[in-house]
């Protein structure tokens, strides 16, 4: 069974019966009460500290065996078989031997059943039956219900049974239940951790989902990341550019870095991306990009490098103790600026850039979009800044000045609705295509994920038009 030996780890949320508890509950009590047998006096300090070190990793092992262990007993088999892989790169204890062995036996007799025949999600324009996996209340049931008018008003013809998700805390009970009624194809869940969960519970049916996952399936298809769509959006500018000229300035967000590994990773290898190469490849690049703190104007400051100038300046005054006139000098290998920074501090780029001498383009990669309001209030303070932003954000923002805005039927969960109806008629045409929506230019790229590509619109003096990113010159 291929999909034991699978490289990815994922998060797993254990079922422990009560014997599992009791065996941990034992096992940690071992723990906190044994001594380290050897004293200072008879080994010294650091013979005492290794063989500590050893009873540590000999206790390490043991945990993760009993959890391997405990999900062969409750049926888990994909976590089963991720301990098993952590197991087979460590080297097996004396006292585990016997214990493993049977791990081992049991992993053989997996592996030696007859295999799942694979599953591709090509098959999903024939479904005649499709489960929909949605929350139909609690905190997200108006995301789910706009989701599920436009699906089921597209396969009215066929059998749909759709399933509130919010009754379900154990995916693993949802998946049973899913499989009971033997789908074509599954729609769902919204959520990303649910959805994450609820496919490691070896599911084979084509799965169409509306959120980012960490892993790929050939029989799934899944939203792009921010990062990943940011970074294949900016690809074709970045590709114009060598590295060193581009500077980086980002926050400490849990987005910057995904965004940052992403672009390396596209131009180290841009085909795995299905992107065009760029003229010359860097196959280890690095970035180093400057980090947001102490404010916009002392990040800018490091970045070109005034602050350094400055400290040169101060330097040479003390030294000769006298007054010294000088200009401040700033870099001059850099001709573009990425930020990826939040909406207040994205403001300040320009005027402060100004201040330093440059008029090269900067771009804004938004790390969380920021309230309608407070972005249509802050519109006539911008300066020239080329903004990176979905287009669903810009009609939410066009409409939200208007008094007829509860007529207008533009969201972006209903449109993600249209998006899956047209997925699923052309899921077996060959990868990659374009489909153009209402909500931007989405890609469905090699990798099974759909890339809902934000778009670039300067920002200027109350002013917001849509520019070609092809317009752009560093």
């Amino acid at each position: 069974m291929s999909w034991l030996k699978s490289r990815y780890s994922w998060p797993v949320n254990y079922r422990l019966n009560r014997e599992g508890f009791w065996l941990l509950s034992t096992l940690l009590a071992i723990i906190l009460i044994t001594p380290v047998s050897a004293s200072f006096a008879e080994t010294g300090v650091s013979g005492a500290s290794s063989q500590q070190d050893s009873r540590i990793r000999l206790i390490d092992y043991e945990i993760l065996l009993l959890k391997t262990e405990i999900a062969l007993r409750n049926s888990e088999l994909g976590v089963f078989a991720q301990h098993m892989q952590q197991l087979e790169t460590q080297k097996t204890p004396d006292q585990f031997v016997d214990r493993f062995d049977y791990l081992q036996q049991q992993m053989r007799l997996m592996d030696t059943t007859e295999p799942q025949p694979r599953v591709e999600f090509s098959g999903a324009v024939d479904a005649q039956s499709i489960v929909v996996l949605l929350p139909l209340s609690g905190p997200y049931a108006e995301a789910g219900q706009t989701i599920l008018a436009p699906i089921q008003q597209a396969f009215a013809n066929k059998k749909v049974y759709v399933i509130d998700t919010e009754l379900y805390l154990d995916m693993s009970e949802l998946a049973n239940l899913v499989n009971l009624f033997n789908p074509d194809l599954i729609i769902g869940p919204l959520e990303r951790h649910k959805a994450e969960s609820f496919l490691h519970n070896n599911i084979h049916k084509p799965v169409l989902l509306f959120t980012s996952i960490q892993q790929s399936y050939s029989h799934v298809r899944s939203l792009a990341s921010s990062a990943e769509v940011n970074a294949a959006a900016l690809q074709p500018l970045l590709a114009s550019i060598k590295p060193q000229y581009v500077g980086w300035l980002v926050d400490d967000s849990a987005s910057s870095d995904p965004f940052i590994g992403q672009v390396e990773r596209q131009f180290s290898q841009p085909e795995l991306f299905g992107l065009n190469p760029i003229e010359q490849s860097f196959p280890s690049l690095v970035i180093e990009p400057e980090l947001l703190k102490g404010g916009v104007d002392k990040s800018l400051a490091r970045l070109v490098g005034a602050e350094q100038s400055t400290a040169r300046i101060n330097w040479l005054r003390r030294t000769i103790d006298r007054s010294v006139e000088s200009n401040h000098y700033v870099r001059q290998d850099k001709s573009l600026l990425v930020a990826a920074v939040p909406h207040q501090q994205a403001i300040q780029l320009a005027p402060l850039m100004g201040y330093y001498g440059y008029n090269y383009p900067i771009i804004w990669v938004p790390t969380q979009l920021p309230d309608l309001k407070i972005f249509n209030l802050s519109l006539s303070s911008w300066q020239k800044t080329y903004a990176l932003i979905p287009r669903y954000f810009v009609y939410e923002q066009a409409v939200s000045n208007k008094k007829d805005e509860e007529n207008i039927n533009i969201g972006l969960f209903s449109a993600l609705a249209e998006i899956a109806v047209e997925m699923i008629r052309r899921s077996n045409q060959p990868m990659p295509y374009v489909i153009n929506s209402q909500i931007g230019r989405i890609e469905v790229k090699q990798d099974g994920k759909y890339y809902l590509l934000p778009e670039l619109f300067e920002l200027n003096n109350g002013r917001m038009k849509r520019i070609a990113i092809k317009n752009i010159k560093p």
